[in-house]
Order: C-alpha cells, then structure tokens, then sequence
C-alpha cells in the first residue's frame, strides 16, 4: 500500500453548516432555537472557532436530516488536518542513545 498524501486544506464543519442555512432559508438565530442553544455558539461554530461536540452533532443531525456521523466524520478529518499541519512544522530530530541513532519523529 502507497503512502498517498493530498495536499488541501479540510474545511471546518462550519461551513458545510454555512450552506446548508442558506440552502434552508435560516438566519443562525433560527438554528439555534431549533438546537437550544446560544446563538454566539452558532456563530462560533460557522466561524470555525467551536467544533462540533458529539451532542451537537445528534442535534444538527435531526435539524438537517442527516447523519450524527456526518457531522463527527467532518470534525474528525478537520481535526486530523490541523493536527498533520502541526507535525508537518515539527522538526526532526535524532537522539543518541548508549552509542545508538534514533531518528525521532
């Protein structure tokens, strides 16, 4: 099996979410009330600075009419993309130990 790498940024789940409110017709209010909760957590969400939690996720799965899964799925690939960015600015090093080279990272 190759190593393939993509090189593209993931998108916050956010703004998927962004889409789908104006693909509906709502206002971020209006997604809220239906979630119950604060309309600045909506905001934070499409904004990309609040991730979508699992209960969240359940939430926007029965205001949309999809998926929990879709939502966490979504998350979880935009978790793993920042987190790759991250380890990608790392770096590598090699430790000696008793005589021995390990590369590390």
């Amino acid at each position: 099996m190759s190593d393939l790498q993509f090189n593209f940024e993931i998108p916050h789940p956010g703004e998927l979410i962004r889409e789908e409110l104006a693909a509906s017709n709502w206002t971020q209010r209006d997604l809220a009330f239906v979630l119950g909760v604060k309309e600045s957590n909506v905001t934070q969400i499409l904004n990309g600075k609040r991730g979508i939690t699992t209960d969240t996720a359940l939430a926007l799965s029965g205001a949309f009419g999809v998926s929990a899964e879709l939502f966490n799925n979504l998350q979880w690939e935009y978790d793993q993309s920042r987190a790759r960015a991250v380890d990608d600015g790392i770096d590598r090093v090699q430790l000696s130990v008793n005589g021995r080279t390990k590369h590390v990272g």
